[in-house]
């Protein structure tokens, strides 16, 4: 009987042991995700699970990661994303033949009109609300999502997912299934180049906002309403 009670408790403490890991190991690859917007919009995270992060504690990486935070109404808006640098290369199918640096070869456009790019480099690119907003044409209640878009060379469709813990590039039809819907924007093709990928908050009223996305010479800018 004391040997059966001592079996027991053996099990209790590998299960108790195995449930605290769990839960160390989620709080530390998904932190304050656990709790609504409402309470905490949460960090912007790395991607624990992917070797490129680890990788990223010893060396500066290449696109490093970026928060963009401004306040809407009586709410907040968060952006969390890669950014990734020219370095010399063709970005978008709206740079003439003068715009190119002599890098590429042969010439290819890094993000190309009519395919899926997920708006910045490693880690899906996010997006946190914490009050109901009208992104565009498109309402999104309070939470998190991750965004990317389907550019051309006269509008973008960008699209909001659910999905926020895929990895950037893996847009899979999984992801999809979990989109709330897309927006069409303009674009614009600018003289001054930006060389890194920058999300900024501009136009910034009481409940309003535009959120413009800056690479190479293109500019896109999305308006952004609290719709409480």
């Amino acid at each position: 009987m004391p040997q059966f009670t001592r079996g027991r408790k053996i099990y209790w403490w590998k299960g108790t042991l195995t449930s605290v890991a769990v839960v160390v190991f989620l709080a530390a690859t998904r932190g304050l995700y656990f709790f609504p917007t409402s309470i905490a919009l949460g960090p912007c995270l790395p991607d624990w699970t992917s070797p490129s992060t680890y990788f990223a504690v010893f060396e500066e990486p290449a696109s490093p990661m970026k928060k963009t935070r401004f306040e809407l109404g009586t709410g907040d808006v968060q952006i969390c994303y890669g950014s990734p640098s020219a370095r010399g290369r063709s970005i978008f199918n709206t740079e003439t033949k003068s715009d190119r640096l002599e890098i590429d070869s042969p010439r290819q456009f890094l993000v190309p009109n009519g395919r899926i790019w997920r708006l910045g480099a490693n880690e899906p690119t996010r997006i946190f609300i914490n009050r109901p907003i009208l992104f565009g044409d498109l309402r999104l209640a309070p939470g998190r999502y991750s965004m990317y878009t389907i550019p051309g060379s006269k509008e973008w469709e960008i699209f909001i997912t659910r999905s926020t813990f895929h990895w950037g590039n893996q847009i899979s039809s999984k992801v999809r299934r979990r989109e709330v819907g897309s927006t069409t924007v303009p674009v614009s093709v600018v003289n001054q180049r930006t060389e890194a990928l920058t999300f900024q908050a501009t136009d910034i009223q009481i409940d309003s906002a535009t959120l413009r996305i800056k690479w190479s010479n293109v500019m896109v800018d999305i308006p952004i309403v609290s719709s409480e």
